[in-house]
């Protein structure tokens, strides 16, 4: 499973995963501590040359939840992270 990060402690962008939803519902999971972090999914259709976030992709609590997206990039933001943040994200493929 495509991993965005794990165990991620301060502010920040991770990897940029190559996704190939042909929107598809795939499957996106964020665990851990949040203490105040908000985690954000975006994604490029261009490239990577823009990142835009899509309608309800932004948490401040642990979730599993479908995720849908034309074949593009998409990379996950943690802020605000917390003197006790760990986080970790995941996205898998329908």
């Amino acid at each position: 499973m495509p991993t965005f990060f794990e165990n991620k402690t301060d502010d920040g962008d991770s990897a940029v995963i190559d996704w190939n939803g042909n929107c598809n519902p795939g499957s996106l999971q964020i665990v851990g501590v949040f203490d105040g972090a908000t985690v954000t999914i975006t994604g490029s259709m261009n490239d990577g040359a823009n990142y835009t976030a899509p309608v309800n992709s932004s948490f401040t609590s642990e979730v599993i939840t479908p995720f849908e997206m034309a074949t593009g990039k998409v990379k996950a933001t943690i802020s605000n992270a917390g003197a006790s943040t760990s986080l970790s994200a995941y996205i898998s493929p329908g």
